[in-house]
């Protein structure tokens, strides 16, 4: 017996088919959603314009979507990614593996006594993507490796990331995001 498989066609959902976000949040923008399994693969069946949405994070806020939009304008860049300094504790220069002999190591394989003392003295911030909004030019699904990103990627630092940032993916996530989100009207931050 033959089994029929069905191979994957990359989509973009109408924001009438995503939930997540209200038809009058989207008035006037044109807005990609992409399925997050297929957003590094996907090769559209239209030419997106406009911001990249991921439906799992849903505690953005339309200032987040207009200040990314600003950035890509005035800076002239191949994307922009909502990005969040992370925490000293969740650092890459404080960060552990363990090696192919079962001992802990730093990262890079360097022995713990290497260490970076005080997060003071890291060379660098360390960031992290949040998923609030990507901003891209479309150009760059078409490339011969397709990415969201290209070569020239803007930062666009969110303030008070924890305020905003519910990324979910199991139902706990869902459950935590919820809460949040009350909370936030509660105080009228939304």
């Amino acid at each position: 017996m033959a089994l029929n498989v069905i191979q994957p066609k990359a989509h973009i959902h109408p924001s009438e088919v995503v939930k997540d976000i209200s038809a009058r949040d989207l008035q006037g923008l044109n807005v990609v959603f992409i399925n997050m399994p297929l957003r590094e693969t996907a090769v559209p069946n239209t030419t997106p314009e406009g911001p990249l949405l991921m439906a799992t994070a849903p505690l953005r806020q339309t200032k987040h979507i207009d200040e990314a939009i600003e950035i890509f304008k005035n800076k002239k860049v191949d994307s922009v990614v909502a990005i969040n300094e992370i925490p000293a504790s969740h650092s890459p220069y404080w960060t552990l593996v363990i090696n192919k002999k079962g001992k802990v190591t730093l990262w890079n394989g360097d022995s713990l006594k290497n260490r970076i003392t005080r997060s003071q003295d890291f060379p660098k911030k360390c960031y992290s993507w949040n998923d609030l909004v990507y901003v891209f030019k479309p150009e760059n699904l078409f490339k011969k490796v397709p990415n969201l990103y290209g070569d020239n990627v803007e930062p666009y630092i969110i303030p008070d990331p924890s305020r905003y940032e519910a990324d979910i993916n199991t139902p706990d996530d869902w459950e935590a995001a919820e809460m949040k989100f009350k909370i936030l009207q509660r105080k009228r931050l939304l």
